[in-house]
């Protein structure tokens, strides 16, 4: 009995395929498995992180400077009284300011 072996046999899928009964793929032709080893290898894995890994160190320092700096300045963003809360009919607005309906539905 031949036994037949792929170019690389390094892959564990490649592996499984092979002694997996009678072959699903009788060319030449690459696995699936090898297809997307190839395609995503360890070290292109290990530039991604390190990749990511400089992205969230850079960012995540910066957000919270900026997020204790506009904690620090406190109060609101917004310039206007609170409206209270309220079930009715009408449309509240807080003073000094207008609002149009552009659509009524129900």
């Amino acid at each position: 009995m031949t036994e037949h072996r792929s170019p690389d046999t390094n892959f564990r899928t490649s592996l499984l395929e092979e002694n997996d009964g009678p072959g699903a793929n009788p060319t030449d032709n690459q696995t699936m498995g090898e297809i997307i080893a190839a395609r995503f290898s360890r070290r292109g894995f290990l530039q991604g992180s390190l990749a990511a890994t400089a992205i969230a160190a850079t960012v995540s320092p910066l957000a919270l400077i900026l997020a204790d700096d506009a904690r620090a300045a406190g109060g609101s963003a917004f310039s206007f009284d609170e409206v209270e809360a309220g079930v009715d009919d009408k449309h509240h607005v807080a003073a000094g300011y207008d609002a149009d309906v552009l659509l009524r539905w129900g």
